[in-house]
């Protein structure tokens, strides 16, 4: 029996590739976006400013980006940024409504886990502390060491969830407390303790804790593991803002570096394509 002769072979649909390709290459935005590319990357300095307003990066309605009637676009913004001793990376997503006049829809968003977690075994006296390294997790945009916990003096300590139990060179620019709980070595419930969290401020990188017994409510320490959670924000920040002094209102991007500090600047920017919003 003669063998069969094979002629030729292709997949299916592959006549297509080169009308697929051609009407691509007529649409940069397209076809960075069909292979994860940003809109477009921007490089850039601060120094020692304190306001993202008054440091714009870029106003994507001058680079061309329309915002029209009754869409809704998505951007989001990439950023790695350097001050010289600390590498911050996080991305964070805004909605924009168009129009005339853009707005901002809705709450900006942080993509990057920006949670902190700090777990801390009790010495019997209550007064000395291990951090349980395991189980300590910093933001993500932190490049330095895990959260840990001062000496506990009558039920008072002092978590840093920026790692360190001093002053750290850099602040965080919020703490958000999450809550904390502590689960004492001896489980019953005249061993029941509360925690409180004090003291959340804007550029600090600690935050109070204190065990109380339920029992007779004053500061105490014992034998027990003590977990801490917050949400812990970088110190720098690029977000969408609305330009309302130009006419028409613009969408650009601010950057708020650290005060004294020459930061650099490396920003994704990725745009949804507009979203048309059904009026009802």
């Amino acid at each position: 029996m003669t063998a069969a002769v094979v002629l030729g072979s292709k997949k299916l649909g592959l006549d297509e590739y080169p009308n697929l390709i051609a009407a691509l290459g007529q649409n940069t935005d397209q076809l960075a976006r069909m292979f994860g590319r940003p809109w477009k990357r921007f490089d850039a300095t601060t120094d020692s400013n304190t306001a993202a307003a008054s440091s714009p990066l870029v106003s994507l309605s001058d680079e061309g980006l329309l915002f029209p009637a009754d869409t809704e676009r998505v951007v989001t913004v990439s950023v790695m940024a350097a001050n010289g001793s600390n590498r911050f990376n996080y991305t964070t997503q805004q909605r924009v409504l168009g129009g005339t006049n853009p707005t901002l829809v809705g709450p900006e968003t942080y993509l990057t886990d920006c949670e902190a977690t700090l777990t801390t075994v009790l010495g019997s006296s209550g007064t000395t502390t291990t951090e349980t390294a395991a189980l300590c997790k910093g933001p993500a945009w932190w490049d330095g060491s895990a959260p840990a916990v001062g000496s506990f003096s009558s039920g008072l300590a002092t978590a840093y969830f920026l790692g360190g139990t001093g002053s750290p060179a850099l602040p965080c620019r919020a703490i958000l407390p999450l809550g904390a709980e502590f689960s004492h070595a001896t489980s019953s419930i005249a061993n029941t303790r509360s925690v409180g969290m004090h003291n959340p401020a804007v550029a600090t990188s600690s935050i109070d804790l204190a065990i109380a017994d339920l029992a007779t409510p004053s500061a105490s320490a014992a034998d027990g593991t003590l977990t801490a959670r917050a949400r812990v924000l970088p110190p720098i920040h690029s977000p969408v803002l609305i330009d309302t002094a130009s006419t028409p209102d613009e969408v650009w991007i601010g950057l708020l570096g650290i005060s004294s500090d020459l930061v650099t600047w490396v920003v994704d920017v990725f745009v949804s394509d507009p979203i048309k919003l059904v009026l009802l």
